[in-house]
């Protein structure tokens, strides 16, 4: 028998919550983006559910997601906080830092992407989802 412990990547996450929800549960997660959850969860006093977070090019594929996806590359994380709405959480999202925000009907996409393509200056990109 082999028992995988998991790993705590910082004081409320831990390794496996990051991981593909396909059968492999293969899993790469960016440093930054755990840091900045972090700061998430210490501004709610509340835990933040990730409901998808690093996903292989195959799975994103089979959920229809973007070719060039952050969640292939282990930036992206898709969060929901029990009690606070998908605007709060976008609003407490740009003060956390994060580059990409997009905000869906129940949860809220977060990344720590590397290049920006709002055009705007602003240093953030944020957009409404279905």
């Amino acid at each position: 028998m082999i028992v995988v412990r998991d790993i705590k990547l910082s004081r409320d996450f831990s390794l496996s919550e990051f991981a593909c929800r396909d059968e492999r549960r293969s899993v790469y997660v960016d440093a930054e983006l755990v840091e900045r959850l972090q700061v998430l969860r210490d501004y709610f006093k509340r835990p933040v559910v990730i409901t998808s977070g690093y996903r292989s090019k195959a799975y994103n594929r089979s959920l229809g997601g973007a070719d060039g996806s952050q969640h292939i590359e282990g930036r992206a994380a898709d969060i929901k906080v029990i009690g606070v709405g998908m605007e709060e959480i976008a609003r407490a999202a740009v003060k956390a830092g994060f580059r990409g925000i997009g905000i869906y009907g129940s949860f809220v996409h977060v990344d720590v992407r590397k290049n920006l393509v709002n055009g705007t200056g602003r240093p953030y990109d944020i957009w409404r989802g279905k």
